[in-house]
């Protein structure tokens, strides 16, 4: 991005009222209200005494929150004033920072509303000397939006403060929360606040941080257990302590989270106890909760939250400490274990479809009495456990025994940092896991009931299937593991598939399943035929037809598993199952089932292994099939959504099976236009419009040229598409525009002239300035379409050259689009020539005022891409453009600051560009720049010998070689037999020749350069960054430039012949001093 190089913004020079404590609490009353008429003043009146009062203005803040009225709004901007003005971290040297004195009232006043209410204000002198004495503590302590507020601020505040001042914050606020003293509702404030601390000391990086967290967790975890215990015990008497409750266990969440390795390993005992016994109680509270759970069937709200937050707590921990929780691991992976079966028999270990199809009956009549909410995480302890690598039984693949620490040592640096386990930790939990608990049996075990009842389709999904099947597909596909139970057991089944110590028991088991051929066309068959089988929603859809989608939803998140194992060959069960079965699918489009259940997951498991089919077995055809039918209610919308999904992918692969693209391109893309308009899912709409670019760009990605009725075919939709894709579908306007871009690009030159009238429409609807807000989010890739299309446009039209005054207009907001419009108005340039020139002279001068002197020197290069442009078609009267404009004048005034090395002048990157453009400017006409001189810069007078003198003094290697060789085609320009009788009066000429002896030294210097890159070709235009470069229409571009560079007077002079003209003129006349150095430099030039 290319922001303004010096400050554009203009402050409002609106008088501000004094500081005082009614102006101030006035202020806050307005923001209160929010829809005042003086919001706009109260909020630069409160950002004026911030900034040029700073202490005085937080202290009436601070007095501010004794009005109840306004004391919300105070703690809001208490919390501004803390987060821009409590720490000095370098962002800007003009703003002021808080006193030392400040900063102790504002945490004495913070820690009092958290913990007592209370206001240290009270009875005290205000900023205007006045008094009050009426509060009311009470009301700050019930009211929680203020303390949610206040807490807020404090942990700004104590962030700040780390590691020293804020060391005694946690303690008092641990005193606080555990005094008997205290109300019981101070106390939830007092834990609010720790609670609020830990989180976000715990989403921190620094290492100080880390530190000082796990010196928090080793200090204070045993009485916040103690603590956390006995609110347990009290859980529904009364719902502050439940809530109080809640905030201590995610306070120890938090703690042993951070710093569980830390806490065992402290010295004392008191922590490492402290920790058994809240895991203990965790379990206790579980078998307490798990019996009553089965004993009667009741929903107890309070319970399970209580019980959710300590499942949580397992499950994190576990996560990120797994060898220090090793010794708690047993005890939780029978427990979870029994929960995820609670309900249901172990089923049998034999891996035929019967005992399967048997146990899914089963699953009619009997469901998981746990919640949700529960049984998500017991599946993901058990996932994570299973996944684990530093669990792993092979030492190879263990990530922990890297880590491992010597008995001798007891820090023991390993080529992963300092080591953190010993080996009999690790040992025991890798046993626990693998050689105690995870048996063939339980995994066996699990992995069915993963796929035969928790993968299976629930019938309240199969409800929102029904219902409506385009949004089930959105939703289904955005699921999560920490919210839905399915997604959760599909984790822990990719665990085993994944772990080296199950994979060998659940492998065979589906391998097995998969080669069962005909129970597989079977039941294709049944959910064709279908089959009332029980009652409710579920009535027509077999069993059967469930457990295999299941089956198959396993086996497609187990490719490359699968792929290792004997026994199994994709393509072979592609041609005799699959192959087969979507065929009967594609010719049965009547069926009576209620949903096409196996038919989708049979598309999406084509999507999973598409990369390993050759083009004979593509399943392109069958694709195309369903998502062109309109007929057939069983291809509904998320079968088709599902067919779109796997087109996709295997185009964005560039798969051979999507060979046959090319030969229905036009079908496809007419299909998904078809689909676009008749679903009516933002999601689905966008979906089905990316796919439309993928195959255009498969088509060209394969050697192959898109067609004249490809290419109507992907533009003729597309206004209508545009002009309804208004409000929240603005989004699909992106989509339009690449579409565009590629079929422009794809036709090559003369694209713009067929799709001009569709792209204008286009462009000037994104970049008007009124619809700039709905736009904004795509003004790149607008401008990318807007090059795209000059790059490819043969012949210059008005029309085209209609939309340019709102490029420069775009440029007044800001300069983010700086690089985009540069290279736009290079190409305007190069295709219009003069008649653009004419046209557009006025916004090309206002682009020129906005962006030169204005914009950082990394955007320079790009205006340098402009200049040259310009320059170089029109070299006289773009010169006379920029000299009537005022541009020459900037440009002279830049350069003077640099020669007399002001600290505030611009580099010589920055002035480089503009001796190139003042080189081409001069060629032309020498004495252009006489009214102008001598500039008065203050320090020195600026006139003709000081810029030749600039030329020779940046004439030097770190110079671009394309600046070195035209600078000195303009310098030996000036010299006789031609130079000085063309322009006898002009002021540049005498100082040539009183500064020859320096040129001719740095000629000698840079034309052996120049010279070689002569004959390598040489540059034809300046350098530009390499990782900007725009590759849509590239090659274009290039053949445009060199046809213009073809043209160029300069480009076509001969440096090596101009000098050796020169200096041989030189050396004959003794126009130089030092015959030694043209000598020298003829001697190069032979």
């Amino acid at each position: 991005r290319y922001p303004p190089h010096k400050s554009k913004v203009r402050e409002m020079k609106e008088e501000c009222p004094p500081l005082t404590l009614p102006n101030v609490e006035a202020a806050l009353h307005c923001l209160t209200l929010g829809s005042s008429n003086n919001l706009k003043q109260a909020e630069g009146a409160l950002l004026s005494w911030q900034k040029q009062q700073v202490n005085p203005y937080t202290f009436a803040l601070l007095c501010a929150t004794l009005n109840p009225q306004v004391r919300l709004a105070a703690l809001l901007s208490l919390k501004a004033v803390v987060k821009q003005s409590w720490k000095d971290r370098g962002r800007s040297s003009q703003r002021h920072f808080l006193d030392e004195p400040t900063k102790q009232q504002v945490r004495a006043l913070l820690l009092s509303f958290v913990t007592t209410g209370e206001n240290p204000l009270v009875h005290q002198e205000t900023i205007d000397g006045q008094y009050r004495n009426q509060y009311n503590a009470e009301s700050v302590v019930q009211d929680r939006t203020v303390q949610a507020a206040a807490t807020s601020c404090l942990v700004q505040v104590a962030l700040f403060d780390l590691p020293k001042i804020s060391q005694d914050l946690v303690p008092l606020l641990v005193n606080h929360a555990m005094s008997q003293q205290q109300h019981v509702v101070q106390k939830r404030n007092s834990m609010f606040a720790l609670e609020a601390l830990f989180e976000e000391l715990s989403e921190k990086r620094l290492l100080g941080i880390k530190q000082y967290l796990r010196t928090v967790a080793v200090n204070h975890v045993a009485s916040l257990i103690q603590e956390g215990a006995r609110h347990v015990t009290m859980v529904g008497m009364d719902a502050t302590l439940s809530e109080t409750c809640s905030l201590l266990i995610r306070t120890i969440r938090y703690l042993l989270h951070s710093s569980l390795t830390n806490i065992t390993e402290s010295p004392g005992q008191a922590s490492r106890a402290a920790v058994d016994q809240w895991m203990k109680l965790i379990f206790d509270c579980s078998a307490a909760y798990l019996t009553k759970r089965q004993q009667e069937s009741v929903n107890d709200v309070e319970s399970i939250r209580l019980i959710q937050l300590m499942w949580e707590l397992v499950v994190e921990v576990q996560q990120a400490h797994p060898i220090a929780f090793g010794r708690y691991l047993e005890l939780f992976l029978n427990m979870y274990y029994n929960v995820i079966f609670l309900g249901f028999d172990g089923t049998s270990s034999v891996g035929d479809l019967q005992t399967f199809l048997k146990y899914y009956e089963d699953r009619m009549h009997h469901s998981s009495p746990m919640p949700d909410e529960l049984l998500i995480l017991a599946l993901r302890f058990m996932a994570n456990v299973a996944s684990c690598s530093q669990y792993l039984p092979d030492a190879e693949t263990n990530e922990a025994v890297p880590n491992i620490r010597s008995d001798e040592a007891r820090t023991n640096i390993t080529a992963k940092g300092d080591a953190q386990f010993q080996q009999s930790d690790v040992q025991h939990a890798v046993h626990v896991v693998w050689n105690s608990f995870f048996s063939s049996h339980r995994v066996c075990d699990l992995a069915d009931l993963c796929i035969c009842h928790f993968m299976a389709i629930s019938p309240e999904a199969i409800e929102d299937w029904v219902v409506d099947p385009e949004n089930y597909f959105i939703t289904e596909d955005s699921r999560d593991a920490k919210e839905n139970v399915a997604v959760s057991a599909l984790a822990l089944f990719c665990s085993f598939i994944e772990a080296l110590a199950a994979r060998p028991i659940v492998v065979p088991r589906l391998i097995a399943l998969l080669n069962d051929s005909e129970s597989q066309m079977n039941v294709c068959r049944q959910e064709i035929v279908g089959k009332p089988v029980a009652n409710g929603s579920c009535s027509k859809i077999h069993p059967s037809v469930v457990l295999w989608e299941a089956i198959y939803t396993a086996a497609g998140l187990s490719t490359t598993v699968l792929e290792d194992f004997e026994g199994w060959d994709f393509q072979s069960w592609y041609r005799r199952v699959l192959l087969p079965c979507l065929n009967v699918f594609v010719s049965n489009n009547d069926s009576t089932q209620l949903i096409p259940l196996l038919r989708r997951r049979i598309v999406w498991l084509l999507g999973c292994n598409a990369s390993g089919l050759s083009r004979d077995l593509s399943p392109f055809q069958p694709l195309i099939k369903i998502i062109s039918c309109n007929t057939s209610k069983s291809n509904d919308s998320a079968v088709k959504l599902t067919a779109v999904q796997v087109i996709s992918t295997m185009l964005g692969n560039f798969d051979e099976a999507a060979a046959d693209c090319a030969l229905h391109a036009e079908f496809i893309i007419d299909s998904l236009y078809r689909l676009a308009i008749e679903f009516v899912e933002l999601e689905s709409q966008s979906m089905l419009l990316d796919v439309i670019p993928l195959v255009l760009l498969y088509i060209t990605g394969t050697g192959r040229d898109i067609t004249a009725t490809v290419a109507n075919a992907s533009v003729s939709p597309l206004p209508s598409i545009w002009d309804c894709a208004c409000g929240e579908r603005v989004l699909l306007r992106r989509s339009i525009i690449t579409i565009l871009s590629i079929v422009t690009s794809s036709i090559g030159p003369g694209a713009s002239e067929i799709l001009f009238p569709i792209s204008f429409h286009v462009l000037a609807s994104s970049l008007n300035t009124s619809a700039s807000v709905d736009h904004a989010f795509q003004v790149d890739e607008t401008l990318l379409l807007w090059l795209t299309t000059l790059r490819f446009t043969e012949t210059y039209s008005e029309p085209i050259g209609t939309l340019f005054p709102t490029l420069v207009g775009l440029l007044e907001v800001d300069f983010e689009h700086l690089r985009l419009s540069m290279m736009i108005t290079e190409m305007y340039i190069l295709i219009g020539g003069k008649a653009f020139l004419i046209s557009h002279s006025e916004s090309l001068c206002k682009l020129f005022r906005l962006t030169i002197d204005n914009v950082r020197p990394r955007g320079v290069k790009y205006i340098g891409l402009v200049l040259e442009a310009l320059l170089r078609e029109c070299p006289r009267e773009g010169g006379l453009l920029l000299l009537s404009s005022g541009i020459l004048e900037t440009m002279l005034r830049s350069c003077a600051l640099n020669y007399t090395e002001n600290p505030h002048c611009e580099p010589d990157r920055v002035i480089t560009v503009y001796l190139n453009a003042l080189s081409r400017i001069l060629v032309v006409s020498p004495d252009l720049l006489d009214h102008l001189f001598p500039l008065n810069t203050g320090a020195v007078s600026f006139g003709g010998r000081e810029l030749i003198h600039l030329y020779i003094k940046l004439l030097n290697d770190e110079t671009p070689i394309y600046s070195q060789i035209l600078w000195m085609k303009f310098l030996f320009s000036l010299l006789p037999p031609s130079g000085a009788s063309s322009a006898p009066e002009c002021q540049i000429t005498p100082a040539l020749d009183d500064l020859m002896v320096p040129f001719l030294s740095q000629c000698i210097l840079c034309l052996p350069s120049a010279k070689h890159v002569r004959e390598s070709g040489g540059p034809y235009k300046p350098e530009l960054y390499d990782e900007e470069t725009i590759y849509a229409g590239q090659e274009r571009y290039e053949a445009i430039l060199r046809h213009a560079v073809s043209k160029d007077d300069i480009a076509q002079v001969d440096l090596m012949d101009l000098a050796r003209e020169k200096v041989a003129f030189s050396k004959s006349n003794g126009r130089t001093t030092d015959p030694g150095l043209l000598t020298a430099l003829i001697k190069i030039l032979q």
